[in-house]
């Protein structure tokens, strides 16, 4: 596995079925993907606010009688 790395394709049947790593390289992976999660939490977190209405009259649906 060091020659390669430090990761091991585990087939059967002809497929690709387990991955095996090093604990390190995994938890750096593991880190990697939270932060892109987080980031991503953030940037819909942005756009949220910049899309909600500021006030609850403005959410509000009236009708009212047009003049003829």
């Amino acid at each position: 596995m060091e020659k390669e790395g430090g990761q091991c394709v585990i087939i059967e049947d002809g497929q690709p079925i387990y991955l095996v790593k090093r604990l390190d390289d995994a938890e750096e992976d593991i880190e990697k993907v939270n932060r892109d999660l987080e980031d991503l939490r953030t940037n819909e977190n942005q756009e949220t606010r910049l899309t909600e209405p500021e006030d609850v009259m403005s959410r509000e649906v009236r009708i009212e009688d047009l003049p003829f």
